[in-house]
């Protein structure tokens, strides 16, 4: 893959994303940007102090951002599905979304902080940062067997049951997505 330049700051990149803005860019534009209404949250001001740290996760149609919201310096993982990846929706449509994710309440389930819509049409959610390593990697790193994998395994279900509980069906889940932290 062949590198670019963003047309915004002029960064060499492969990144292909929105636009061809680098990640950094991206994020600024993301978090610069909220379109009026989109917002779940009525926190695009404080979100947009945020500064994009580097990039966790990502796939053909989305990246996962480490970012930390300045003055507080919480930390924050910002998802960011692109505009054509998107299932077809309403600005409206998508704060619902992210407010219903805000009512999520479980400790094994990282807080939804806030949602927008960027000015060229993707889709952001922000979530407290929570610090772990994949389910698999875990259970992998640490050579757990049967009891010890159960006993994580059921852990996740409980989280996943409070959200059902609240009416929310998680969109990206699996082993890669569930993280082991400190607290299990």
């Amino acid at each position: 893959m062949g590198t670019s330049g963003c047309p915004s700051c002029g960064t060499r990149t492969t990144a292909r994303v929105s636009g061809g803005l680098c990640p950094a860019c991206l994020l600024g534009l993301a978090l610069l940007e909220p379109d009026e209404g989109a917002n779940g949250s009525g926190d695009e001001d404080e979100l947009s102090s945020a500064a994009m740290l580097a990039v966790l996760d990502g796939g053909v149609d989305h990246t996962i951002y480490l970012a930390e919201r300045q003055g507080t310096r919480q930390l924050l993982a910002v998802e960011v599905v692109r505009a054509a990846a998107a299932a077809p929706t309403t600005a409206g449509t998508f704060a619902a979304r992210v407010e219903e994710l805000r009512r999520v309440s479980h400790p094994g389930i990282a807080a939804v902080v806030g949602g927008w819509v960027t000015g060229t049409g993707d889709y952001c959610v922000a979530s407290e940062y929570v610090p772990g390593t994949p389910l698999e990697r875990y259970c992998s790193a640490r050579h757990l067997q049967g009891a010890e994998r159960v006993t994580l395994f059921v852990s996740a279900c409980r989280a996943l049951e409070s959200a059902h509980g609240a009416g929310v069906l998680p969109g990206r889940l699996g082993p890669g997505s569930i993280v082991v932290s400190r607290r299990g």
